[in-house]
């Protein structure tokens, strides 16, 4: 299940909410993202990503994360560094898997 927001017309055009849910193993994951650059079909954006997982140590988690993105006609990929769990900051800050990468293929 994806529900997804985004403000166009508004001051906070160009920017989007958007949360998953596992109901299988419950998990809730939402992440806000902003647009910070666009150079022709780069995008690089900032955001924020919350997961709330029962099974985790730390039930809910929050990490600031950068991301480009290359969007062209036919595929689009992406690659995204969050806010990684380091010691000696709170459990809540950082996620386990800071680095993401991921494709879409068109035809």
């Amino acid at each position: 299940m994806t529900l997804a927001l985004t403000l166009s017309g508004l001051a906070l055009a160009s920017q989007s909410v958007t949360c998953t849910a596992a109901p299988i193993a419950p998990r809730l994951a939402c992440f806000y993202e902003s647009p910070s650059l666009t150079l022709g079909a780069l995008e690089f954006t900032t955001g924020a990503y919350l997961t709330a997982d029962p099974s985790e140590q730390s039930v809910v988690s929050f990490a600031p994360y950068f991301t480009i993105a290359d969007y062209q006609p036919t595929y689009a990929w992406w690659v995204e560094l969050r806010m990684p769990k380091l010691n000696g900051v709170p459990a809540v800050l950082g996620i386990t898997d800071p680095i993401r990468v991921g494709f879409t293929y068109r035809w």
